[in-house]
């Protein structure tokens, strides 16, 4: 059996990490596949737990980096790697990229970060040089990276779809999540990390405009800085507005489910996503979608069909469109149907899986 090396250089609960773990799991009975961590984490003891081979290998700067390559490099030859996945555009990535190109191996790039900031322009040169074939995550992300035709495809993210599922959670499960003072509102959700780029705070803006108190903000997600310093400006500003009652931090959970199902509707208003899994997961729940018009969220959600797209520096936006759904219980079911069946016609993990299989067998035909 061929056998591919997936390089991710996180372990967090993120969607980069997990969806390299998905990827290798859909990937199990037709090549045999191992892992290259950038650090340890909770995602190395799932891929460990499912059975994977895996090594860790932290990224050093200046000289040191050439001793990476050369690690890296001893890894693929020792275990007689076929095909090396590159699971994201940053930097720890040209060393692995490299010692592919080294070891006469074909390496694919996928790209799920905006090509277009100045740290993904650093890695430009390498992109166009080291990997056998560059895979973005939507088709916005394609236009972006102004490669020549011929050398980028897409290939959506994709969810399981038995997993993530309207019925997989019970009532009672969903329930225990919400706040007792939330009881009988709207419920309206965020997953992300708290920081800058997902615009929680901004989030928050929005909801603090709205014209009603018939709603509660429930935010999952943690600050790994180590200041805390977003996590604390976000408390302030949460009780500057007087929303302490319809604005909850829940901080961060090993299974969201629970928290999908408990919501009514789902929120994320980053300043760009390259294809969300957080989105994907609450469309496959079952739940509409209010989102920022970046990168590839207009690709998973339709205008008026499973959710809105609004801003995140647009409070009254955000106010018009969650308004949209409180006291209209109808909508909310209509639009998370729609949602439901948008993840199932376009997103369902077998599907991802069989275009990767695709992929794969072409380059190493």
């Amino acid at each position: 059996m061929r056998k591919v090396l997936l390089v991710s250089h996180g372990a967090a609960l993120g969607g980069s990490p997990i969806s390299c773990l998905n990827i290798a799991l859909n990937l199990r009975g037709h090549f045999d596949c191992q892992f290259l961590f950038g650090e340890d984490g909770p995602v190395v003891d799932r891929a460990r737990a499912a059975g994977f081979p895996v090594t860790v290998m932290v990224k050093h700067s200046g000289l040191r980096s050439l001793g990476f390559i050369y690690a890296a490099f001893r890894l693929i030859r020792r275990e007689r790697i076929d095909l090396v996945h590159l699971n994201t555009l940053t930097s720890y990535y040209k060393y692995p990229a490299w010692a592919a190109w080294l070891a006469r191996v074909p390496s694919v790039w996928f790209i799920r970060e905006n090509p277009l900031e100045r740290r993904c322009q650093r890695l430009m040169p390498w992109l166009r040089r080291l990997p056998k074939r560059v895979v973005t995550v939507s088709h916005d992300t394609a236009r972006d990276l102004n490669l020549p035709d011929g050398c980028v495809e897409t290939i959506h993210n994709g969810v399981d779809l038995s997993a993530f599922a309207p019925d997989v959670v019970t009532s009672a499960g969903a329930q225990r999540v919400v706040p007792s003072t939330c009881s009988g509102r709207v419920l309206f959700g965020v997953v992300a990390m708290l920081e800058t780029r997902k615009r929680v705070m901004e989030t928050v803006r929005g909801f603090a405009a709205l014209n009603s108190d018939e709603y509660c903000l429930l935010v999952v997600g943690t600050d790994r800085t180590r200041d805390q310093a977003y996590l604390a400006e976000l408390r302030a500003l949460i009780n500057d507005l007087g929303i302490t009652d319809r604005v909850h931090l829940l901080g961060e959970t090993a299974d969201v489910r629970p928290f999908l199902a408990a919501i009514d509707v789902f929120v994320l208003l980053s300043d760009w996503e390259g294809l969300s899994r957080a989105i994907l997961e609450a469309m496959a729940m079952g739940k509409p979608i209010i989102a920022s018009p970046r990168g590839g969220n207009p690709e998973q959600v339709e205008l008026g069909v499973n959710g809105w797209l609004v801003e995140s520096d647009d409070p009254e936006g955000i106010a018009k469109a969650a308004m949209r759904y409180i006291g209209e219980r109808e909508l909310i079911a209509e639009h998370g149907r729609q949602s439901r069946e948008l993840a199932q016609q376009r997103f369902d993990m077998r599907l991802n899986a069989t275009r990767f299989l695709d992929l794969y067998r072409r380059l190493l035909a």
